[in-house]
């Protein structure tokens, strides 16, 4: 579809208000010029409104997502070609994405070579493992443990998409939370910790 310049939105306008105002001209002849005017005014004054709502969509997207931001912790955040995600409470980053279409939080962390899925979020996101796939040594807080090896369709944190992720799939009981790990980090361009936000940049 083709973009509206700023001089075609204008004549669009007056183009719209002139067949308003001719329009209410014949449908209601018996009406005073006044009450004509008046409501010619209100069409272009509800028009012009219309016009300046949609000039500043972009900027009323930035600001709704700052808030979302800030009231939800791990909401990802778009800003300015980034995606932003604010630390939570517990001084953690625990980021809103989704694993092979699947609404899934993953806590960002430099530390697992891989992302790591929980059971329960392996589940949510269609996988199923078998016991002999655990073919992983892998170090837990509750200590040492195994992982199943997968490939994931797709991981999506806010726009960024990266498909066919090497990801793992830990056993039951063994990890409470999905972890972002260098699986994915690694396919950004950049990632950086800049104050109490998280910013990731997809080029």
């Amino acid at each position: 579809m083709p973009r509206l310049e700023g001089d075609d939105i204008a004549q669009l306008v007056y183009l719209c208000a002139l067949a308003i105002f001719i329009a209410s001209g014949i449908v209601a002849s018996r009406r005073s010029v006044s009450r004509d005017i008046k409501a010619f005014a209100f069409w272009m004054a509800a028009l012009a409104a219309l016009v300046t709502i949609y000039g500043f969509k972009d900027d009323a997207k930035a600001v709704w997502q700052r808030f979302a931001g800030t009231l939800v912790p791990g909401t990802a955040m778009e800003i300015g070609g980034e995606i932003a995600v604010a630390r939570n409470a517990g001084g953690m980053f625990v980021v809103a994405g989704t694993a092979n279409g699947a609404d899934l939080r993953f806590l960002f962390d430099t530390g697992a070579s891989a992302v790591v899925l929980s059971a329960a979020d392996a589940a949510r996101a269609g996988i199923t493992v078998r016991d002999s796939d655990f073919s992983i040594t892998t170090q837990t807080a509750n200590g040492t443990s195994s992982a199943a090896p997968v490939v994931l369709d797709s991981v999506s944190i806010g726009a960024i998409r990266r498909d066919h992720v090497k990801a793992l799939v830990a056993r039951h009981g063994a990890l409470d939370q999905s972890l972002l790990g260098h699986t994915f980090l690694d396919r950004l361009a950049s990632y950086e910790v800049r104050g109490d936000r998280l910013i990731l940049r997809d080029r």
